[in-house]
């Protein structure tokens, strides 16, 4: 799934998250193009368009980035409302629940 949104014509991101099977175990490390040093404990491949220090491993405090960091938290939360059907089913619960196996 990915999310775009342009603040300005500056500061455009992106937002993508890879789902991958069940039986397949992630890093759950954030990635800008690269993984960086923040693991997410989250059991996907996760990437946004953050601002980084000079290691590229580290997201600087900026204004742009904390505003990445509440559309991350949001979009996560899409992502596993996408998951839910109408009927009873545990799918997203077995899926946030799978990381921790």
């Amino acid at each position: 799934m990915s999310y775009f949104l342009e603040i300005d014509e500056r500061n455009k991101f992106e937002i993508k998250v890879v789902l991958p099977p069940k039986d397949v175990k992630v890093n759950s490390y954030l990635y800008s193009y690269f993984p960086t040093n923040i693991n997410l404990n989250f059991p996907a491949f996760i990437h946004v368009n953050f601002e980084l220090g000079d290691s590229r491993k580290d997201i600087i405090n900026s204004d742009f980035n904390q505003q990445l960091v509440k559309e991350l938290a949001n979009f996560l939360i899409e992502v596993i409302e996408s998951l839910k059907k109408p009927e009873v089913n545990w799918e997203a619960y077995e899926f946030i629940n799978s990381y921790n196996e």
